[in-house]
């Protein structure tokens, strides 16, 4: 999205403030960021940042002293704390965002969290055209299996839409993204199915990913019908792609702490690019590592020592297994 799009917004909300709540009456999904029951915000955030133009990952845009083939507006942090529409963190074609809170999210009475974006409606005063970019989310307990809510587009995807287009936001069922700012999408952990690798009384993470507009299929992304999702791309400036505002939690397990946390377990050094360390009161049988996208990159038995330095820097996830078969995760930072 170009720059102008945080100024619009507020020229936009003026105009349409009080026809966004009308509209939103039909939508029960539809929270405003000031509603009494969001109880808490994420309080960290990761972002993996997508291509500007995932078709010419070669093509670069440049804002200051910055110039990148990558989107690179905002900050982890901005997408942490309440929702404002304007401190946002942009994550460019197929970018990821994935959060943590203070305490779990559970799956309680209703929706127990709502997602943020910053799109508006547009011509001003329009209901039915809005300028939305989309994202999926998913959620985890453990930080390394996450699930994804169902999604179904109902956009033709026969003319791409382009890269200012007004769609009808109708048309997009379980996505981020989907309502203008300050209104994000609440979602149900009573709408996954349930699985054994998850709890829905102590969901850890959430993580948002950006929906590529594209409707060339080599690029696309596909709800979970197998449709193509067309939405406007592209956006190839350091704006582009969902821009996550927040994270905000309804239903939080309250004073929740990880059973795992009880049990005295160190890592050393963290961050660190070599040798890590490991200090446990209970007999190690397993270590994985596990990348952010779920893929373990490393193995080791019975151990209290590994060596990271051919893992590239980044964020990790620790998967520690016990002799007794408790299982602890923790984060690895390599740098």
């Amino acid at each position: 999205m170009p720059c102008s799009k945080h100024i619009l917004i507020i020229a936009l909300l003026m105009l349409t403030g009080l026809l966004q709540a009308q509209v939103y009456d039909n939508y029960p999904n539809a929270l405003a960021n000031n509603d009494s029951r969001i109880m808490a915000w994420a309080t960290h955030c990761d972002v993996v940042r997508g291509y500007i133009n995932i078709s010419d990952q070669n093509q670069t845009y440049t804002n200051g002293d910055i110039t990148s083939n990558l989107a690179f507006a905002g900050t982890a942090q901005d997408a942490c704390g309440a929702a404002n529409g304007l401190s946002t963190v942009s994550l460019g074609d197929g970018g990821i965002a994935t959060v943590q809170f203070q305490n779990p999210i559970r799956d309680g009475e209703g929706f127990d969290f709502v997602v943020f974006e910053n799109g508006f409606f547009n011509p001003p005063g329009e209901t039915s055209l809005a300028f939305i970019e989309l994202a999926f989310v998913e959620v985890s307990s453990d930080g390394i299996h996450f699930f994804r809510f169902n999604t179904v587009s109902e956009m033709p995807y026969l003319l791409q839409n382009n890269s200012f287009a007004a769609i009808d936001w109708t048309l997009f069922y379980g996505f981020a993204g989907v309502y203008t700012q300050p209104y994000g999408v609440a979602f149900d952990l009573a709408d996954l199915p349930d699985e054994a690798l998850i709890n829905k009384q102590r969901i850890t993470h959430v993580r948002v990913i950006d929906v590529v507009g594209c409707i060339q299929p080599e690029f696309a992304s596909y709800d979970s019908q197998g449709n193509i999702v067309n939405d406007p791309w592209p956006t190839p400036f350091h704006t582009g792609g969902f821009d996550i505002d927040a994270v905000g939690v309804i239903n939080e397990a309250q004073n929740a702490i990880e059973n795992d946390q009880s049990i005295d377990f160190e890592i050393y050094p963290n961050p660190s690019s070599g040798m890590v360390y490991f200090r446990s009161e209970m007999p190690l049988r397993q270590i994985q590592i596990i990348d952010i996208y779920g893929k373990t990159v490393f193995v080791a038995e019975e151990t209290t020592c590994i060596n990271t330095e051919n893992l590239n820097p980044g964020c990790y996830w620790l998967k520690v297994q016990l002799q007794s078969g408790t299982c602890l995760t923790r984060k690895l930072i390599q740098y």
